[in-house]
This record gives C-alpha cells, sequence and structure tokens, in this order.
C-alpha cells in the first residue's frame, strides 16, 4: 500500500538491474561477470516482500480494521497523511497516537490530527491518546495540549490497550483504526491484535 511504495519498489528494480549488468556497477572484484539476479528472483522479491508497520492493514474481527504506520518523523506523517487521503472521504476513521518526546509533536500533530477531527465536518471521527512503553515516551499532558492548541477533540487512554478497546467500540465497522506515531505504538499495538486473537483469519 502506499504511493511512495510503488517508488521503492522502482528504486528496488534499478538496483538489480544494475547489479546484474556486466557492465555496470561491481561492489565486488571476484565478480567481474556482475551478479546473477534472474528476472524472476526480482519479480519473487516484490511479490513475497511484506513490510509490518508501514501502511499494514490488519482485519479485526467484530470492529473496523486496524491500519498501522510507523510515522515516527513529519516525513512519516506525510506520507501516511497522503495514503489516508486516498481513502472514500465518507469513511469514519479513528486515531490512535502517541510519540516520543523528542519527536516533532507539533509538526506531527499538525499533519495528521486534522484528518480526524471531529469538530469540523467529520463529526464521526475520533482521537485517542495513550503512553507508549518507553522512558521517552511523550505525555499524556502534552499530547493533550497539542490537541486543545488545535481545537481538536481527543481523548486520553490510560493504556495501549485500553485506547485499541475504545477505538474497536466507537468506530463502525465500515470505518477504520489508524495507529501511528512511534515504532513503539505500531510494536505493541500489533503485537496486542496479533497476540490476543483480534486478528481475522
Amino acid at each position: 500500500m502506499g504511493q511512495h511504495q510503488q517508488r521503492n519498489i522502482a528504486l528496488a528494480i534499478a538496483a538489480a538491474e544494475e547489479l546484474r549488468n556486466p557492465q555496470g556497477y561491481n561492489l565486488a572484484k571476484s565478480n567481474l561477470k556482475s551478479y546473477k539476479i534472474s528476472t524472476g528472483a526480482i519479480e519473487k522479491g516484490i511479490r513475497e516482500t511484506r513490510w509490518p508497520g508501514r501502511l499494514e492493514l490488519l482485519p479485526l474481527k467484530g470492529s473496523a480494521p486496524l491500519l498501522l504506520d510507523v510515522a515516527h518523523n513529519p516525513a512519516g506523517a506525510w506520507t501516511l497523511r497522503s495514503a489516508i487521503a486516498r481513502l472514500p472521504e465518507s469513511q469514519p476513521r479513528t486515531l490512535i497516537f502517541s510519540c516520543l518526546r523528542d519527536k516533532d509533536l507539533r509538526e506531527m500533530a499538525q499533519i495528521l490530527l486534522p484528518l480526524f477531527d471531529a469538530s469540523s465536518d467529520r463529526p464521526q471521527d475520533r482521537v485517542f491518546f495513550a503512553l507508549i512503553a518507553s522512558p521517552r515516551a511523550a505525555s499524556l499532558d502534552d499530547l493533550a495540549a497539542m490537541a486543545r492548541e488545535l481545537e481538536i477533540p481527543a481523548t486520553t487512554a490510560p493504556s495501549l490497550k485500553d485506547a485499541l478497546a475504545q477505538a474497536r467500540a466507537v468506530t463502525p465497522p465500515d470505518g477504520l483504526i489508524v495507529a501511528t506515531g512511534s515504532v513503539y505504538l505500531v510494536g505493541e499495538l500489533r503485537g496486542l491484535a496479533l497476540d490476543g486473537g483480534a486478528v481475522s483469519a
């Protein structure tokens, strides 16, 4: 998923083409005839590549699906925003967000939170903040203050487990739960969804 992944695939193909080109760049003197990378190997690599936590959609039993994306800096937030912008405008969305305090919380919030603004023309949307398991985690007070500054309604949850439970309860089945802001957040929520048996087969 994501147009940026199409660019990544194109770059990977170009790199493989160059490495297998006998007239191309040789990384090792012992491989003067180039690397033996078949077209089939390139196709298989693209087809079988999985990137957990990068626009990873997990169908959840009995609720809206969960979209996980690390997006732990402004560039990642813009990429996620671009992907969300391609969703149907009528689809209800719920955001679970947290980040480390040394990240650019203000800019990430300005990029992402307006996409989930229940006070605008998206009354069905929700924003949940929760603490992540890191001593560097941004506080709930800082997260909530940022939402107030942007005038976007948000709810704090005592844990990511609680945030996910609340998000599942308020998001219609045809909606989408988006979790982002930190590798720690995505890792923990992915574990909760997979290990807890919430993911549909």
